[in-house]
């Protein structure tokens, strides 16, 4: 899980970090943002976000989207 706009690197940044390494590059991440706009969730789609969540946001969303992914 993380956020899009984070102090040292963005999340887009670390997503691509993620997916160019053998160990990470399945992982399955969860981005939560402020941004709701059609170019992060597209940049997010490009990069291999598995899951979306726009804040605020409700705590079962994503204990159902972890779920969802692990099951």
């Amino acid at each position: 899980i993380t956020d899009l706009k984070m102090p040292n690197m963005d999340g887009f940044e670390l997503i691509r970090h993620l997916r160019n390494d053998a160990k990470t590059e399945l992982l399955p991440i969860i981005m939560l943002t402020g941004e709701s706009d059609d170019k992060s969730r597209e940049e997010a789609r490009k990069v291999g976000v598995s899951a979306f969540i726009v804040k605020p946001f409700v705590p079962e969303q994503i204990s159902g989207l972890i779920r969802s992914i692990f099951t």
